[in-house]
């Protein structure tokens, strides 16, 4: 006969342990980097076991080091390289040159879309990714399915001329390969991709450039970057906001977007370097002539009728960067890359949808036109200053002090004290006078009656320190008695 306990459930039954680990890849598959925080503050526990925690499930989850233990070594068998570089160049396709690293992730359909599209944005992103690795994406807005679609993702942990120049020849080979046809071009092959926005980086344009020159030799990078690109207006003048310039020379500044003719803009670069001399970098910087032509159109070799229609700003851009960002910043580069394959999966189903059933995403219009009559409404906002009304003046009152004759008889019973006052003047106060007066009056009884306040508080607080000691006092003659009593006992 056993007299002593039962030893405690210390290991997990069988068939929970199976459930559990069901329970570990269901939650993988909805985030590849599940750690037992997500598996607890989650609805899986209570789904595969009608519970709400664990030391439900059995007495020996309540260590939670046993979710844990299962938790890795479901993720060493999925993911034996890790969720790092090792882990995506083992699962993944990468290219390595000298160091840099590109991994591109897309698929035809986007790649289809793509080639569809007359404009689209570029823009790199640097919060979704831990370490040095970022994201570089192609994005544009759809305004038939009032999407916001991204075409390639690309992470990259260079950010320089070469890395960009690479970038987009893995990326036209990519379209090549996957729709079997090449990129086209309008100003190179006549139809094709017409404009190209980006933000003020000079190594994204310059390897853009230099990639259109592999395809077309005739012109250099600067003349295709003449043909095609555009920079963010918005980017632009932020800038300008940042420097330390006088007024004078930043309304110069923004005068370069709309100045109609190449000698208008030579007179404002002049202009600028006679009113401040510390620009002249700044001049020598945006007097390129692919840089002024991607800001003004009277320089630009763009058609006119794209230059109107193509956006002057990378908000889509930043608008992509933020939808991704939702998903988790700071992310491990497996655990980003599975994250965006299933954003854009979802973007490009719902298109699909639409285009079958006629179901679009948003009941509300959000094409070009209802874009542009909001974004008119909130300048429109912006600009609208409000003017205080002035309060009408009293019409008893004036802007002059008055004075007012009185005549007062004062008659006593006795005669000899009977005088009479006349024709005495009396002023009257001014009515705004009265108001100040008024108002410090009342001013000076609220701080009276907070003074009062503040002493009642006061006195209470006294009265109970004088109740707490009362009582305080029984209680030790009560505990003195009471120590007699057992005493004598």
């Amino acid at each position: 006969i056993h007299t002593h306990p039962p030893p405690p459930p210390n290991q997990v039954p069988v068939t929970i342990r199976t459930r559990l680990q069901e329970l570990i890849y269901q939650a993988n598959n909805d985030n590849a980097d599940v750690t037992p925080t997500h598996i607890i503050t989650g609805n899986l526990i209570k789904t595969y076991f009608g519970v709400e925690y664990l030391s439900d499930i059995h007495a020996s989850l309540n260590n939670t080091d046993r979710l844990r233990y299962y938790i890795d070594k479901i993720q060493k068998e999925i993911h034996p390289q890790g969720q790092g570089l090792l882990g995506v160049v083992y699962n993944y396709s990468q290219f390595f040159e000298d160091e840099h690293v590109i991994i591109v992730c897309t698929t035809s359909e986007q790649l289809n879309e793509w080639i569809k599209c007359k404009h689209f944005q570029i823009d790199l992103s640097f919060k979704r990714v831990m370490g040095e690795i970022n994201e570089f994406e192609i994005n544009y807005y759809s305004n038939k399915h009032n999407l916001i679609l991204t075409f390639a993702r690309v992470f990259t942990n260079r950010a320089t001329t070469i890395a960009y120049q690479r970038i987009f020849r893995v990326l036209f080979d990519l379209i090549l390969q996957l729709t079997g046809s090449p990129p086209q071009f309008k100003h190179i092959h006549g139809s094709g991709w017409n404009c190209i926005i980006a933000d003020l980086d000079y190594a994204q344009a310059k390897g853009l450039g230099l990639a259109l020159n592999e395809i077309d030799n005739t012109k250099d990078w600067e003349e295709h970057l003449v043909h095609i690109f555009r920079s963010c207006l918005v980017h632009y003048k932020r800038k300008i906001r940042e420097k330390g310039y006088n007024d004078i020379v930043k309304n110069k500044m923004i005068a370069l977007l709309t100045a109609e003719s190449e000698s208008a803009i030579d007179q404002v670069f002049d202009d600028i370097q006679a009113i401040e001399e510390d620009a002249a970098d700044w001049i020598t910087f945006y007097r390129q002539k692919w840089f002024i032509a991607s800001l003004n159109k009277s320089m630009s070799k763009i058609a006119n009728d794209v230059w109107i229609t193509s956006p002057d700003n990378t908000n889509v851009a930043e608008s992509a960067h933020a939808l991704s960002n939702r998903r988790g910043r700071n992310l491990k580069l497996l655990t980003a890359i599975l994250h965006g394959q299933k954003l854009d999966k979802e973007r490009f189903t719902t298109i699909y949808v639409h285009q079958k059933y006629n179901i679009p995403n948003k009941g509300r219009d959000k094409g070009l036109i209802s874009r542009n009559v909001m974004s008119n409404k909130r300048n429109a906002k912006k600009l609208t200053k409000v003017v205080p009304t002035k309060r009408k003046q009293n019409e008893h009152t004036g802007s002059n002090k008055k004075t007012k004759t009185n005549i007062i008889e004062i008659e006593e019973d006795d005669k000899e004290n009977i005088c009479t006052i006349s024709s005495r003047k009396i002023k009257t106060r001014n009515g705004t006078e009265g108001d100040d007066k008024e108002s410090e009056f009342t001013l000076k009884l609220s701080e009276l009656e907070f003074q009062e306040r503040a002493l009642a508080l006061r006195e209470r607080e006294l009265i109970l320190r004088e109740k707490e000691a009362k009582i305080r006092e029984m209680e030790l003659s009560l505990a003195e008695k009471e120590h007699v009593l057992n005493s004598t006992k």
